[in-house]
Parts: structure tokens; sequence; C-alpha cells
């Protein structure tokens, strides 16, 4: 895998601190993943090549011609699925970002156990009232049907068992403040990352998983 994290450095066009935390996440997914049994072969192809798995980031993070920087909102779904919000990535790209245990607008405790609620309430399949915990801008795209649809792209992920880890930051960018959290959960199968941003509200503004 040495070789397959050198080619998706290589491949990212973001900020040299923004690649090694990136690299950083894809280290740690792929030994939670070697952990549960999970082969590199299938990690492989679960995470693309190293260009897609880049790419994904690459267009997130603003490394694009403008033309194709628009607002993602809703679900997008493809082999990995990928649930976006432009309001939680486009904070990626700026430098205004402190730890949550530093943010003045956001309590951390209060977004883990908002975090936990929507990751259990997906488990649930309870989608419904996901969508009633939704912003203004999310809540409209937000469709059951549909995120049920794109959570199997995902594969057969086995019976939910708990969060092993999480990191939680506040950015800031054009006036707009979210708070952002990446959780990695472990389920029968395989560990899925869920990345939640929250408004100031605490309404989930955007939520992706892979």
């Amino acid at each position: 895998m040495d070789k397959y994290i050198k080619n998706v450095y290589k491949a990212l066009g973001c900020s040299k601190d923004e690649k090694e935390r990136i690299i950083k996440d894809l280290k740690s997914d792929i030994m939670i993943a070697l952990e549960n049994g999970e082969k590199i072969e299938d990690i492989k192809i679960r995470l693309g090549t190293p260009q897609e798995y880049a790419k994904e980031f690459n267009d997130n993070l603003g490394v694009v011609k403008k033309s194709h920087y628009k607002i993602i909102i809703g679900l997008l779904v493809a082999v990995i699925l990928v649930i976006a919000c432009y309001f939680g990535y486009r904070y990626l790209s700026t430098p205004k970002t402190i730890p949550i245990s530093e943010s003045k607008i956001f309590d951390e405790e209060k977004v883990m156990s908002s975090s936990k609620q929507i990751i259990e309430l997906v488990n649930q399949k309870n989608y419904q009232e996901v969508k009633s915990l939704c912003s203004d801008i999310l809540k409209p795209a937000f469709n059951g049907e549909g995120f049920e649809d794109a959570l199997k792209q995902l594969g057969d992920l086995g019976e939910y068992q708990k969060i092993s880890e999480y990191q939680f930051v506040e950015y800031k960018d054009k006036g707009q403040t979210v708070a952002v959290g990446d959780i990695v959960t472990l389920y029968q199968k395989r560990t899925v990352i869920y990345r939640l941003t929250f408004d100031k509200d605490m309404k989930l503004d955007g939520i992706y998983l892979r």
C-alpha cells in the first residue's frame, strides 16, 4: 500500500498541509480496515485508483476549473458513496481552522452527541428523523429512499458495532462558520468514515460517507 499512498500524494493538487492531513486520514482508514480483516486488494477496489481517490479531494477542495466548482447539495451515488454538501467541503480549503475544543461557537460534547444521534438514526434507517435534523439548505435535497439506495453502494457492512475514533474542527470561510467531524465507525464487515457538518444552530448541513 506504500506505493498506492505515494501515488495518492502525488495526485493531490492541494497544499502540503492538506496533503499530509489527507494522507494521515487515508493511512488510518487503511489500518483500521486491515485490523478488521479487510484484504488489501479489497481496500484498493473500495478506494479506487490513486488518481480517482485524489480527484475526489481535488474536486471538493477547489483544485479544478471554476466551471466545475459548483455548490453540491444532496446525494451523489457512485461506486464510493459521496453524500456531500458544499458548505462541508468548502471549508477544507481555508486556513481558518481551529480544534473544536477552542471554538467559542460550538460545544465539543454537543457536536459529538449530535454526530452519534445522526449515525444511530442512519443505522436504524430512520431517514425521516434525519431529515428533520437537516438545515434548510440540506433538507429539500435529502431523500430517504435515495439515501438508502446510495448506502447500498458501500456493500454489505454487517451489524453496526461502535465509533472507534473521531476528530472535530471549526471551519470559517467568507462569513460562514461550521463544525466538521470525521467519525470512524466499525461495522461487522468493514469500516465506514462519516464526515458530518453542522451549522451554528447544530443542524446537519452536510453528510459524506466512505
